[in-house]
C-alpha cells in the first residue's frame, strides 16, 4: 500500500508541473522467503515509476529493520496463511543521504506532496 501512496503523489507532483522522477525509491520487503528478485519484479510492475526492490537473508532484512527502527512480525492465520504485520513508512533522505524525515500511510496527501517538493528543491 505505501507504493500506491508513493505513486498518487508522484502523479500529484506531475500534475503541479515537477518531475518527480529525480527522486529515488528503494524498496525493502519484510518477507525474505516469498519476495523473490521474481516476485518483487512482478509486483514492482503495477506500479509506474521507477523503484529499485530490495530482499535478502532472513538476517540481514531483520539486521536492516532494527537500524532502521522498522517493526515486523511473522503472523499465521488459522488457516496456515502467512501473513506479515509492519510498520508502513516511508523514510527520506536528502541528496547527500542525511535524513529528512518520514511519510507515514495515514498522512493527508497534500503534507505528502509537501514534503516531496520539498526534496526536490
Amino acid at each position: 500500500m505505501t507504493l500506491s501512496l508513493l505513486q498518487a503523489s508522484m502523479d500529484d507532483l506531475a500534475e503541479t508541473g515537477i518531475d518527480g522522477t529525480a527522486l529515488q525509491v528503494i524498496f525493502v520487503t519484510v518477507d525474505a522467503e516469498r519476495d523473490t528478485p521474481e516476485q518483487l519484479a512482478a509486483y514492482l510492475s503495477l506500479f509506474d515509476m521507477p523503484v529499485t526492490a530490495l530482499t535478502g537473508a532472513a538476517e540481514t532484512l531483520l539486521a536492516a529493520q532494527k537500524t532502521f527502527g522498522i517493526y515486523a512480525k511473522r503472523v499465521e492465520d488459522g488457516d496456515g496463511v502467512v501473513l506479515w504485520d509492519h510498520s508502513a513508512a516511508v523514510y527520506l533522505y536528502d541528496q547527500s543521504g542525511a535524513f529528512s524525515g518520514t511519510i507515514l500511510f495515514e498522512e493527508p496527501a497534500e503534507f505528502v506532496l509537501q514534503k516531496m517538493q520539498r526534496l526536490l528543491r
